[in-house]
């Protein structure tokens, strides 16, 4: 009898033992839930606020750009996050306006360190292309350029404007086979575009010979 009291006894220390440990192990998971759950919130918080930051800085710099305030433009862009808004509605990266402010200014290596770069983010993006080919010669780099605008007909053949400046480039350097094919596709393509008004005499005096 005095065995099955100890043993009972022992029983119950253990099972109210065991209940301790459990509740305790709760309140330190609950208490790990809550510090996590703070912390998502605060991350949360900072980067919406980021977000919104940005949002505003780029629309702000986008104002400036339609008034050509393009060193204030920089500065405005310098406090969009990349991380949080590295493009924007249109898909355009932030880059691409660097670049626009960019060229304007002169600064002609940047602007082609900044479509670069945006083409990293938008390898197939036919505008950044083409900056990327007008910075490339803006430069000095010609080869470059005239492979770029290439790359830009081959990709997107009904994108016409890379294409003038491509004729312009071709004859430029003195490559008049290119040129002349080029002319002779674009006349086919879009036969009253007012851009052919600038290459029409000098083929036409180049076959009357």
């Amino acid at each position: 009898m005095h065995h099955f009291f100890h043993a009972a006894v022992g029983c119950s220390v253990a099972l109210v033992g065991s209940k301790e440990q459990k509740m305790k192990s709760f309140s330190f998971k609950a208490a790990h839930f809550k510090l996590l759950l703070i912390f998502v919130l605060i991350l949360g918080g900072i980067i919406s606020y980021i977000k919104l930051k940005s949002e505003v800085s780029y629309g702000q710099a986008i104002f400036l750009k339609d008034r050509r305030q393009y060193m204030l433009m920089l500065q405005k862009l310098d406090e969009v996050s990349e991380i949080f808004y590295p493009l924007d509605a249109s898909k355009q990266p932030v880059d691409y306006y660097r670049g626009i402010a960019n060229s304007y200014l002169g600064r002609h290596s940047e602007a082609l360190k900044n479509n670069l770069s945006g083409l990293e983010l938008a390898p197939f993006n036919p505008i950044l292309m083409q900056n990327a080919a007008a910075s490339y010669k803006e430069t000095g780099n010609f080869k470059s350029s005239i492979e770029e605008f290439e790359r830009v007909k081959r990709f997107f053949p009904n994108y016409l404007g890379p294409q003038f400046k491509l004729l312009r480039l071709y004859l430029e350097m003195k490559q008049t086979e290119k040129a002349e094919m080029l002319y002779t596709e674009l006349s086919v393509k879009s036969p009253g575009n007012p851009a052919l008004n600038e290459f029409n005499n000098h083929f036409h005096q180049q076959s009357s010979k």
